[in-house]
């Protein structure tokens, strides 16, 4: 049996140091040692790594166009980086928004959230919670939010993104189904204010239904 690859488990999934190791259970000092090869990877550690990846892992037809959209190519140049926001609705049939522009949730740290001039880095202190890791049709590993963080961050950074943008996957969000009570939670969970744009844009998603209807 090949030997547990932790950098690349690491590097898959977007971790830094202190996420990785708060996920195996070990000390920052412990997982930089596992990097440089100067400490083993325990069973158990190897464990909870794999457990944490086969929690996010997601394969559907979204993958298909993932590839055409070179989602993994974003998240090669950005480590850290989840695809997620308005460029997520995109990818689920959401929003009409472009794509040649990417939205990443980034850890919000200065030196991280610099980017190229096509990403929009969003920062959220609660990475990696609700993503999943997915590879394309071409065999590459992206990293997508899920459906209730790809609202959440979309509302968070609804200026830059385009309200209307933002309207948009909400409204087609509802529509698909996506849980709300998940989607004000995580959004109370931010802190930012965040829960009260969120509000607004489900309101209006509800407006608009009612709207329709009349």
């Amino acid at each position: 049996m090949a030997a547990f690859d932790f950098l690349a488990w690491q590097t898959r999934n977007g971790l830094t140091k202190e996420q990785a190791a708060a996920i195996v259970e070990l000390s920052p000092k412990s997982v930089q040692r596992i990097r440089t090869g100067t400490q083993g990877v325990g069973r158990w550690q190897q464990h909870l790594a794999e457990a944490f990846e086969a929690s996010r892992r997601v394969s559907d037809d979204l993958d298909i166009m993932a590839a055409a959209m070179d989602l993994a190519v974003a998240c090669e140049a950005a480590p850290l980086g989840v695809v997620t926001g308005v460029t997520s609705a995109a990818l689920r049939g959401w929003s009409t928004a472009a794509t040649h522009d990417r939205i990443l949730a980034m850890p919000p740290h200065p030196a991280v959230l610099t980017q190229p001039g096509d990403v929009l880095a969003v920062a959220c202190t609660l990475l990696p919670e609700r993503v999943e890791l997915r590879t394309d049709v071409d065999g590459r590993t992206y990293r997508l939010a899920d459906p209730v963080r790809t609202l959440v961050d979309a509302a968070a950074g609804d200026v830059a993104q385009v309200r209307w943008h933002v309207q948009e996957a909400f409204n087609c969000a509802i529509a698909d189904g996506v849980d709300l009570d998940d989607v004000r939670e995580f959004a109370d969970r931010r802190a930012d204010g965040t829960r009260e744009k969120v509000d607004a844009y489900i309101a209006g998603a509800s407006a608009g239904g009612a709207a329709q209807a009349a």
